[in-house]
């Protein structure tokens, strides 16, 4: 045994920064793994054989046998005195102990949690206080998008499912203007360019299926194009590719999954569209008068020539059955579907906008007749299963530099434009009324009111009942004619009859219309372009405001929901006061104004946005904090939707969460909630992903977790540790077990371990050796001890 004192030029600190990677599912999305994985064991080292003797406490949920293991103790005890064997005893205590349950204590878990604001004061409504009063102010700083608002970048979502109505679609009127008769605003009659982009997101239910059709834009008897599949399938035979199809003039009165190609219908090359990747079309033509380049147009795809065309005359030239015929032209633009119908007398299209649905959705009336929502005879048969964004119509041919330039950016002036659909969030939308048997904006599932609507989902539905219920009508707006669309099969309705005792969302999302409305908008996740949100400037902007109280048109501000300033709180006063109008209905009195009973509001005293979802993560998953960067949660099936819409969610590294879909770049920049990472708090602010996780979810990131390293460089130099003081030392010269043939050292020691000591000679380390080391007389060997911790 030899003793050497180490000294500090012996000893190294340091510390490694590791990573570990975290997976979590909260229920089903993972079919190999049912219920919760991913969960974490509070206590690391644990054993099915420790068990607890004893309850912990009168709360413990541990098990335990009818056998008293304390009597039997006393029993062993008690012979152990009498006489001079209890061997009997104690094996009887032993069997008793292995017969109980392992330690609940053990083997408890921790999960990461969802929650959704509640619907009275409690911890979850500290929580959210905590973090959109707290933690946002302080991490501005350093996470620019620390605002309680969401980015105002949107797309159209377009899908079917057997739970949700085939045929939804968005009807914008078309009425004839004085000068043009018979053609409306959004008619081009001269040169004209469609210019949109598109994410063909969604493929067929099974590999057996086919993919009709889909309608993107359609004005009946002029214009028409449509979605349709390539040849491509995936390695499963599903189509993972798409082309795009053109109806013109006289062709665009048939339905697109019946037409035939001629020179007024073609298809863009095939598989020009890839599934899940945002493209940009952009379809021209210079008009015939004069006539432009021979008649040629193209239609360009992510600002190439994809197919050229030759039309010699004006798309809106030719009258025909099922287009427009007499004085009831293509009055009406569909966006998302392709009108089918006579569009004649009682059949003709301005009788989707008569005097009560004008009334009732607030939108321009076509027609004056009464008591009529619809056609007599129509159909919506051939609906997009795509997302879409930024649709314009202009009535000028485009140049390929000009798409290239709205290829990456949105408008700067609405000059030559006919028609553009962002869809942004406006503070402005139609006033909604009763009329007939139902209409207005809802407040509860019995009532609804006449007005309009200033945010993005109904406000007194969310803390009035804690419905949720989008206002699409805000995001519809049109910004050429400052026109709002009829969301058909959109909407939802009233209770009339009698009802179980249901929550307000279990009401809402029975109805197909409803699941379909919470998800035709959603967070865009385009990072190829950048919206223009100048155009909304023009209008009110208190709810395009960050938390610094600065305008931003590219934020839509979640607080003051409600101004409190408006309500009283804590008043009672005799029936019949004044003071009842301030008040509103109580549960006990339905019959004050509806719009002023909240009564979540009252509760909580809390006016910012309810429609929001946080997970709240334990810092056993990742350390010192959350690796930014490396997050990933999705939902593969959002509730209500048939498991036909999916969302994917990152961060950018810098404590904003963007939506993450598509295949093509990420608009990283566009905010849909926040990530902290030093607390594990993930919040989506967007009111379109409130569902987000309802039904299963999963995630996956990367924590920061610090190992500390205590190195020993311990050197043996040449005449040191050949032999020792130990009294059971045998030197290897007197021992001829032990010599080697070879060795001419005879002072050579075998060495099985080293100990580290400290000042007082107590053993701090122990080190031993998978096999004993040699060292002679003149070796120097230098041994290297770590730490971890």
């Amino acid at each position: 045994m030899g003793i050497r004192r180490i000294t500090p030029d012996d000893v190294e600190n340091f510390t490694l920064e590791t990573h570990p990677r975290r997976f979590y599912s909260s229920g089903s999305t993972v079919s190999s793994i049912p219920g919760i994985s991913g969960s974490l064991y509070i206590f690391p080292r644990r054993s099915d054989s420790e068990k607890e003797v004893q309850p912990l406490s009168i709360f413990s949920s541990s098990f335990y046998s009818d056998q008293d293991l304390n009597q039997l103790l006393v029993q062993a005890k008690t012979f152990a005195i009498a006489s001079s064997s209890n061997t009997a005893q104690l094996s009887g205590y032993l069997s008793g102990v292995y017969s109980q349950q392992p330690s609940a204590r053990k083997q408890q878990t921790v999960e990461i949690i969802r929650f959704t604001p509640p619907f009275s004061l409690n911890k979850n409504t500290f929580r959210k206080l905590s973090t959109v009063d707290s933690l946002m102010p302080y991490y501005r700083t350093t996470q620019p998008n620390s605002h309680f608002a969401f980015t105002n970048y949107n797309c159209l979502n377009f899908f079917t499912g057997s739970n949700v109505p085939s045929q939804s679609v968005l009807l914008y009127p078309n009425a004839p203007v004085s000068g043009v008769w018979p053609y409306g605003p959004y008619t081009p009659t001269g040169s004209w360019t469609v210019d949109f982009w598109i994410n063909p997101k969604y493929t067929t239910d099974t590999e057996f299926n086919s993919f009709k059709a889909g309608t993107i834009l359609h004005l009946s008897g002029v214009l028409a194009i449509s979605l349709v599949t390539g040849s491509s399938r995936d390695i499963n035979g599903f189509p993972n590719a798409y082309r795009i199809f053109v109806q013109l003039s006289s062709s665009a009165g048939t339905a697109p999954s019946l037409a035939t190609t001629s020179s007024l219908a073609f298809y863009s090359s095939d598989n020009s569209l890839l599934r899940n990747n945002w493209h940009h079309i952009s379809l021209r033509h210079g008009g015939p008068s004069p006539l432009y380049n021979n008649g040629t147009g193209s239609l360009l795809i992510d600002g190439r020539v994809d197919t050229e065309f030759v039309l010699t005359t004006s798309i809106a030239s030719t009258r025909v059955t099922g287009g427009y015929s007499g004085t009831d032209g293509p009055i009406v633009l569909s966006v998302g579907n392709f009108y089918e119908g006579t569009n004649a007398g009682n059949s003709g299209m301005s009788r989707f906008f008569t005097a009560d649905v004008s009334s009732r959705d607030g939108v321009e009336e076509l027609n004056s007749v009464g008591g009529v929502d619809y056609p007599t005879s129509f159909s919506f048969a051939h609906p997009l299963n795509a997302e879409i964004h930024d649709l314009k119509i202009f009535n000028k041919y485009l140049s390929t530099p000009e798409v290239s330039g709205y290829q990456s950016a949105g408008p700067t002036s609405l000059q030559n434009l006919l028609f553009y659909l962002p869809p942004f969030f406006t503070l402005e939308a139609p006033t909604q009324s009763f009329v007939g048997s139902y209409g207005g904006v809802m407040v509860t599932p019995f009532q609804t009111k006449d007005d309009t609507t200033r945010d993005p989902f109904n406000v007194t539905m969310s803390f009035g009942i804690g419905g949720m219920y989008m206002n699409l009508e805000n995001f519809g707006k049109e910004f050429v004619q400052n026109k709002f669309p009829r969301w058909l099969s959109l909407t939802g309705s009233t209770i009339n009859q009698t009802s179980d005792i249901i929550s307000a969302n279990q009401f809402l999302f029975a109805t197909g219309s409803n699941r379909k409305r919470q998800y035709t908008i959603l967070p865009c996740d385009n990072g190829q372009f950048t919206p223009n949100f100048d155009f909304l400037a023009t209008g009110s902007n208190e709810k395009f405001r960050n938390d610094l109280g600065n305008i931003n048109y590219g934020f839509v501000s979640l607080r003051d929901m409600v101004p409190l300033r408006t309500l009283a709180f804590g008043l009672s006063a005799e029936s019949g006061s004044i003071v009842d109008g301030i008040l509103g209905p109580t549960p006990n009195n339905l019959s004050g104004s509806a719009s002023d009973s909240l009564a979540i509001l009252h509760r909580t005293r809390d006016n910012t946005s309810n429609q929001v979802v946080f997970f709240d993560i334990s810092n056993l998953y990742y350390g010192n904090k959350i690796k930014p960067g490396t997050l990933l949660l999705q939902d593969s099936a959002m509730s209500g939707s048939g498991g036909k819409v999916g969302i994917s969610i990152r961060d950018d590294g810098l404590g904003n969460l963007y939506r993450s879909d598509a295949l093509t770049s990420k608009a990283t920049w566009a905010s849909v909630g926040n990530v902290f990472y030093n607390e594990g708090i993930l919040l989506l602010k967007s009111p379109q992903l409130y569902f987000f996780g309802e039904e299963s979810w999963t995630m996956e990131f990367s924590g920061e977790q610090n190992v500390h390293v205590l190195k020993f460089n311990l050197l043996l130099p040449p005449l040191t540790a050949t032999s020792s003081s130990n009294p059971s030392f045998i030197s290897s010269s007197l021992s001829p077990f032990d010599s080697l043939a070879n060795e001419t050292d005879e002072q050579y020691v075998w060495l099985s371990g080293l100990y580290v000591h400290d000042d007082n000679l107590n053993v701090i380390t122990k080190t031993h050796f998978a096999q004993p080391i040699i060292k002679r007389t003149g070796d120097k060997i230098m041994f290297v001890q770590k730490i971890d911790w």
